[in-house]
């Protein structure tokens, strides 16, 4: 009897010898792993409680490449003269409230950003039409936050007016914008040149490598800009699996693209680029197709005071939607109308 008592009292010796080695187990694997620590509790109906943060996105290619990719694009960004007056009375966000919901929803807004953001006093305001300063741009530094807060957030700096105030004035355009959270590309390198390495960016959007080159037609040998775009689009296509070409371009207030514009659009589509988008002239332009390529060769005006004509106060915004799998493009326009006001709004 003694014995029987001595091996029961081995094995429930035993017993808690062993749970106890099992529960030091699982309580090591909970520290060093959570991940694997989780799966050893349960609520009561048996579901697993997830501790810890969620994995963060992963560098192979996943589920988010499979869904659409929704950009916006939009024409000229004026906010000198009397929109920086209305902007001065009603706050910045007042020129965007009738298109809030147009510029919401999209993966990434992108526009031409035609004058620079610095502290200097606007020269234009005070200014006739006709008078040399009423074309010197300068938009306030209240802009940049403004233009993020509308999901404006990548804007193309190759125009004829962001040097309006000399390379101080790029430079705090370019600090006004990175403080704010809104990219840019197409920087021009100085009165003569573009250099390649900053006509254009690369964005990655739900695991789609996307390209946006600038070309600029305005800065420098024209000869060498169409040069240096097209085989920044050669090589920039490795690297990306969408090339976009913005363009400023063109002959202003022409409702078409005149032969040698057009010719130019072909090359970029020859060169590799998939969408060219166009604008410069201050009023809607004709649309094609090139090699199956789409190219709008001007947007015209989104934000800017010029109501002299109907042309002049239409702008298109063009929708792209992008197949994460195919790649295939998918495109929707809405035309918007300039108020004398300063507000933008859409037209039904």
């Amino acid at each position: 009897m003694d014995r029987i008592k001595i091996l029961f009292g081995d094995i429930k010796f035993l017993r808690i010898f062993i749970c106890g080695l099992f529960i030091a187990a699982a309580g090591a694997i909970l520290i060093l792993r959570p991940q694997l620590g989780a799966a050893f509790f349960y609520f009561k109906e048996d579901k697993p409680v997830a501790i810890g943060a969620p994995a963060g996105p992963s560098a192979e290619p996943s589920a988010a490449s499979a869904e659409e990719i929704k950009l916006l694009f939009l024409g000229d960004l004026m906010f000198d003269r009397s929109i920086r007056q209305a902007a001065a009375k009603n706050g910045n966000d007042f020129i965007f409230a009738k298109i809030t919901d147009l510029l919401a929803g999209h993966d990434l807004v992108v526009a031409n950003l035609e004058g620079p953001i610095t502290d200097n006093r606007s020269v234009s305001i005070s200014s006739l039409p006709g008078n040399p300063n009423n074309y010197i741009f300068t938009f306030d530094r209240s802009l940049a936050i403004a233009l993020f807060n509308n999901n404006i957030r990548l804007v193309s700096l190759g125009n004829n007016h962001i040097l309006n105030f000399n390379q101080a004035g790029l430079d705090a355009t370019k600090q006004y914008l990175s403080g704010a959270g809104v990219e840019y590309f197409g920087e021009p390198a100085g009165p003569s040149s573009v250099l390649p390495n900053i006509k254009s960016v690369v964005k990655n959007i739900k695991g789609v490598k996307i390209a946006f080159v600038n070309y600029n037609q305005f800065i420098g040998n024209t000869a060498s800009e169409q040069a240096a775009t097209v085989e920044e689009i050669k090589k920039i296509k490795v690297r990306a699996n969408v090339v976009i070409v913005y363009t400023h371009w063109g002959t202003e207030y022409d409702g078409e693209a005149n032969s040698a514009i057009k010719n130019l659009a072909h090359e970029f589509i020859d060169a590799g680029a998939d969408l060219v988008i166009g604008s410069h002239p201050h009023v809607i332009q004709n649309a094609e197709e090139y090699q199956s390529k789409k190219i709008y060769y001007s947007l015209g005006n989104f934000v800017f005071d010029q109501y002299f004509s109907e042309t002049v106060r239409r702008g298109l915004a063009v929708i792209l939607k992008i197949n994460g799998t195919t790649k295939q493009f998918n495109f929707e326009e809405k035309q918007v109308y300039l108020q004398t006001d300063g507000q933008v709004a859409l037209m039904e």
